[in-house]
C-alpha cells in the first residue's frame, strides 16, 4: 500500500513591520506557494488586509521573516491560535537564534497612495457590463 504523497502548495507568511501598526508588530497570512511576490505586492498597494492597509497608509515597511510550506490551508489557523509571533520571528527573537537561510531578503517599502490615485480595477467603471469582475 503506498501512502499519498502531500506536495506543499501553500505558503504561510510571518510579516514583521519597521514600526508598529498600532499595536500590531506581526501579521500572518496564506498564499498559494507560487505567488507569495505577488501576494506581497497586493499588500504593498493596500489590497491585502487591512492592517497592511493602515501600515501603507502610515508609510510603514514589512519584511517576510518566516515562511511554512504546508499541504493544509489550516496551518495557517492553527499558527495563528499558538501565538507567539515574536518567538517565530527572526528579527525579534534573542540575539542567539540563528537567522533562517530560506527566508527571502525581500524588504518591502511603502509610500501611501497620492491623492490623485485612480485604481483600475474595473469597479469604478460601468457596474451594468457583462466583463464585471
Amino acid at each position: 500500500m503506498t501512502h499519498p504523497v502531500h506536495v506543499p502548495i501553500f505558503t504561510v507568511y510571518l510579516l514583521h513591520f519597521d514600526q508598529p501598526v498600532g499595536r500590531a508588530l506581526h501579521y500572518m497570512g496564506i498564499c498559494k506557494t507560487h505567488r507569495l511576490h505577488w501576494r506581497m505586492l497586493d499588500h504593498i498597494n493596500g489590497r491585502g488586509s487591512s492592517l497592511t492597509a493602515k501600515a501603507v497608509s502610515q508609510g510603514i515597511g514589512f519584511e517576510v521573516v518566516r515562511t511554512w510550506q504546508t499541504s493544509d490551508p489550516r496551518t495557517e489557523r492553527v499558527l495563528k491560535q499558538q501565538g507567539d509571533f515574536k518567538g517565530k520571528c527572526w528579527k525579534c527573537a534573542t540575539p542567539l537564534a540563528p537567522e533562517r537561510p530560506n527566508i527571502p531578503k525581500t524588504h518591502y517599502v511603502c509610500q501611501p497612495a497620492k491623492s490623485d490615485f485612480k485604481p483600475l480595477d474595473g469597479l469604478t467603471g460601468n457596474r451594468f457590463s457583462r466583463y464585471r469582475p
